[in-house]
Order: structure tokens, then sequence, then C-alpha cells
């Protein structure tokens, strides 16, 4: 028996075929992985930003508060001087007298102290107190406190985020 027809031309994929489709799948490999690791670095300075602000936001507040709350500034407080450092102790009158101090600690961190007890910290873990500086304003009538606050990055260690944070306020009863 003899089968007459034509014959099937099967071709198969060539040798310059494949190295192109390998080279375009390496290539498109390459940008994602890129894009990425650039993702992650995005996220970290996010998170980073986030940490920042969100410190400067309670722990200012927080001395606001309690400067406006204060009747006067007690001893004990660095205020101006040539250490980044400050450390703001206030006194209030009243049914309950009491002493509160806002100090930076060996980590690097805010903390307030109520009556001498740890009121816990102001800043995040994540976040590094760099400048805790204090300047005080005073008159015959009126005493004004003006803080400025850097904090920087704990995480990142090659180029942490940093950034500088200001305020200002007044004792109670004299604005």
């Amino acid at each position: 028996m003899i089968i007459t027809g034509k014959r099937k031309n099967t071709r198969g994929v060539s040798l310059m075929e494949t190295v192109v489709y390998v080279s375009l799948v390496a290539l498109l490999s390459v940008m994602v992985v890129e894009a990425l690791l650039s993702l992650g670095k995005v996220f970290k300075y996010v998170r980073a930003t986030r940490d920042i602000e969100n410190s400067a936001l309670v722990a200012l507040d927080r001395i606001v508060k309690e400067i406006r709350l204060a009747d006067a500034v007690a001893s004990g407080g660095v205020f101006g001087t040539t250490t980044p450092t400050g450390k703001l102790v206030l006194s209030y009158s009243g049914a309950t007298p009491a002493i509160r101090e806002f100090s930076v600690d060996g980590n690097g961190v805010l903390r307030l102290f109520e009556d001498g007890v740890d009121g816990g910290s102001l800043t995040s873990g994540n976040v590094l107190v760099r400048t805790f500086w204090l300047e005080e304003a005073t008159t015959t009538e009126r005493t004004a406190i003006r803080v400025t606050l850097t904090l920087e990055d704990k995480i990142e260690k090659t180029n942490p985020r940093k950034a500088t944070f200001y305020t200002a306020a007044a004792m109670r009863g004299l604005y």
C-alpha cells in the first residue's frame, strides 16, 4: 500500500528565535526586579517619614499642652546651652502641685517624667532624637518657650531620613 500525499513541512523554533525570546524574558525580569527594589526603597522612606512626623506631632503637642498649663519653669531645666539636648522642667500649682520633666534618655528617646515617675516615651522606638533645643523668653509679664526638635530615622543606617520641627507656647494666664 502506498500512501500518497504531501508531507507537512513541520519546522521547529530556530536557535535565533530562542535567543531573542530568552533575551526579552531576561530584560523584563531585570526591569521587574529593579522596580521591586525601588518600591522597597520608597516604602522605607514613607515609613521613616510617617514615624518621624507622628513622633513630632505627639511630642510637640504634649509639650505645648504642658507649657500652657504650667505655672512656672522649675529649676533643673536646660535651656539654650551649647549642648543640643535640653531638659524642660515645669511646675504646676493648684489642688495637686506637680512637676513634669521632658528630657532625652540615653537611647535618644524623648521621655516625660511626672513627679519623678517615668510617664513613657513621646517618640517612637524607630526614631532617634538628635536635637531637643529649648529657649526661654521671659519678660516681666510673660514667659514663653520655643522648642526645636530634630528627629532621625533609626532603622536606615546609610542615608537616614531627618527632619526638624519648631513650636512655641506661652504659659497659662499670660496670653
